[in-house]
């Protein structure tokens, strides 16, 4: 081709959209100045595992792609050469070739080829290559066609860089642009369900409330029914704030296989008996900082998503074991930082996802189920449940081969057995006589709560918020308090009242879990709660103040 050819070929490269395209140039270009119209390149994946060929080869592009999927690299000796190659070969004829498996050469063909490697900078991007088939026998090139080649091959290496370069500047701006829209999403539905818990924790305590005043009377079995429809609601916002990494955790340190174990003989019940559900638990599998709950929500998850996809049966393998992850690890993998983990793995062998499918996966209300049957709210609940816990969450598919979610949770430094039991209380009495300080901004959680106190017996000092709170001069035995409040929050609260009185009990009350929840010394206590739950976890704390004697006040 001269250096005109050339320089027009160039340009149409240069306006390609994508490798596609760019390849039709590319072929157009060597039908006219070859005796070649076979144009392909091999596209070698960053775990060398696998290869991508896109292009011109015979019979056809859909038959390639699916005999590529039965080849395995790390055991063709031949394909791995060719994908190493630092300077052009002539392959005269693949039948005589002694590294070729000559059955992938007979299922393709191929008999001529020559393989020209590209690269961008020092990475590989992977060999150009011009073939000739069963149906056009052996055809060597001249000097000029190898020339030639070479040339094409050098634009399209540059052509192929940018695109590439291109591809990781729109995707980046697709994550900002998705992350910043989830940001404000879990921003308001953190939000709402903090406003939402606060209506609940009315319905639910007076609920109770009421049905102790009734007694047996009839009435009592409608606001049994309004009390479980508030638990559901109340579970209901429990996702939205995993979603939001606004869930209230209650963590400690704990093993995770007797925590799988657990929730496996739970799960069994629920999957079907053509699937076969499987765990290998590594005995040194270490310790992590979680909540068992929300863990157990992880896991439940992953397993019953897996089980959608096996509508024929099949397999799904629990797998946990430590890990190190390692700086290569987190150059391919964002949000994740290096250091020992615990891994929990979810293997399925079922339909599988394809590329788009795998980008939208965690997204909120994004779901491959039918109406009845997903809401799309699970997958993203468990990427928030993970990063919640300092995780990451990890999906590799392909489809007709099955989906494996990897779970990476911090391996703790202590051991679950060297963390103390915590105290656990059971008073025969519920109620006292302490003077205790309620301080919440909303008022029909504070009439609520304030009821549940009184009836209980204990004296109960009201205030609207964090600014009244601070101007109570007598002492009192617990602070009450919620957390998200106007001018003065709960913590900042809590702070300046217990250097004013030391021996202060102090329970916070929450729906919506800031991110400096976690670092604060305090217990807390979830909105909404029950009466009973609410009275057991006060007289836990006030009988740990005074050596068990109920209703101490000074």
């Amino acid at each position: 081709m001269s250096a005109k050819g050339l320089l027009g070929m160039s340009r149409a490269l240069h306006r390609a959209r994508d490798l596609k395209q760019a390849l039709e140039c590319v072929r157009d270009a060597v039908r006219k100045d070859t005796r070649y119209d076979r144009v392909y390149v091999q596209l070698p994946s960053a775990d060398g595992r696998s290869m991508q060929v896109v292009g011109y080869v015979l019979p056809d592009e859909r038959f390639v792609e699916q005999q590529v999927e039965t080849i395995e690299l790390d055991r063709d000796p031949f394909l791995q050469w060719v994908l190493a190659l630092d300077s052009p070969r002539v392959i005269a004829d693949a039948r005589l070739e002694p590294l070729a498996d000559q059955r992938q050469v007979e299922a393709f063909g191929l008999r001529t080829a020559i393989c020209v490697p590209m690269f961008d900078g020092d990475a590989r991007i992977g060999p150009l290559n011009l073939a000739t088939f069963a149906d056009q026998g052996v055809l060597e090139p001249t000097d000029d066609e190898l020339d030639f080649v070479i040339q094409v091959a050098s634009i399209l290496s540059v052509v192929i860089a940018r695109l590439r370069a291109e591809r990781a500047r729109a995707d980046l701006e697709a994550k900002v642009i998705s992350s910043q829209k989830f940001e404000a999403l879990g921003r308001l539905a953190g939000e709402v369900a903090h406003d939402f818990n606060n209506i609940l924790l009315a319905v639910l305590g007076n609920a109770e409330l009421a049905e102790e005043e009734l007694g047996a009377h009839p009435a009592v079995a409608y606001l049994a029914d309004i009390r479980e429809a508030t638990l559901r609601a109340a579970a209901l916002s429990r996702r939205l704030l995993a979603f939001s990494r606004g869930q209230v955790l209650s963590t400690r340190v704990l093993e995770l296989n007797p925590l799988v174990l657990r929730c496996v003989q739970m799960l069994e019940r629920l999957i079907p008996e053509g699937i076969k559900l499987v765990s290998t638990l590594s005995p040194q599998a270490g310790s992590i900082q979680g909540d068992p709950g929300q863990l157990d929500q992880i896991l439940m998850n992953l397993v019953l998503n897996a089980r959608d996809a096996l509508p024929r049966g099949g397999s799904i393998h629990i797998d946990t074991r430590n890990v190190r992850v390692d700086e290569t690890f987190v150059a391919n993998h964002s949000n994740v930082l290096p250091g020992s983990y615990v891994l929990l793995s979810v293997t399925d062998d079922g339909e599988g996802m394809d590329a788009d499918t795998q980008r939208r996966i965690f997204e909120p209300f994004f779901t491959t189920k039918s109406e009845e049957h997903g809401s799309g709210l699970g997958l993203s609940v468990v990427q928030g449940i993970v990063s919640q816990h300092s995780g990451h969450i990890h999906v590799y598919s392909e489809p007709g081969l099955g989906s494996t979610f990897k779970v990476y949770l911090p391996l703790s430094e202590q051991r679950a057995d060297d963390v103390g039991n915590l105290l656990v209380i059971r008073p025969e009495k519920l109620g006292g006589t302490e003077r205790i300080l309620l301080v919440d901004d909303a008022e029909h959680v504070r009439v609520t709560v304030a009821r549940m106190l009184r009836r209980a017996g204990y004296q109960v000092v009201e205030a609207v918020g964090g600014g009244q709170a601070l101007r109570e001069r007598e002492r009192v035995d617990l602070l009450l308090t919620d957390i998200a409040m106007p001018e003065v929050d709960g913590l900042s609260l809590a702070a300046e009242l217990t250097t004013r009185w030391p021996d202060m009990r102090v329970l916070l009350m929450t729906g919506y879990a800031p991110s400096r929840l976690g670092q604060v010394k305090w217990p807390h206590i979830t909105k909404p709660f029950t009466p009973t739950q609410l009275l057991l976890q006060l007289r836990t704390l006030l009988d740990a103040a005074t050596g068990g004697q109920v209703g101490h006040s000074s």
